[in-house]
């Protein structure tokens, strides 16, 4: 197995590979190497295929926001009302404490 070192990655760059390794659940390593599989691949794959590559990844990603949203509360619209009416004081900036 060989080994590949990657140089002046800069910190931006940096950081959105660890933020997409950790919205996939898996290593920045990992994440690299599906990376270039998929560019390689793309290289070779038909504009059609690719779409639906990319249709299916969306679909992916769709089903893993609705599993993350159905984890909130399903509120009425009454409710949510009446929540945000409640913290509505907690949104105030106190300017005497901040002076």
């Amino acid at each position: 197995m060989n080994a590949l070192a990657l140089r002046q990655v800069d910190d931006n760059l940096f950081q959105q590979l660890k933020t997409e390794a950790q919205n996939r659940k898996t290593s920045v390593n990992k994440l690299v190497l599906s990376l270039l599989r998929e560019a390689l691949s793309q290289s070779h794959t038909s504009p059609a295929d690719q779409a639906a590559i990319e249709a299916q990844a969306q679909r992916a990603r769709d089903e893993r926001n609705q599993w993350i949203l159905s984890l909130g509360p399903a509120w009425t619209d009454d409710q949510l009302a009446e929540f945000n009416t409640a913290i509505a004081p907690l949104t105030q900036i106190d300017k005497q404490m901040w002076d």
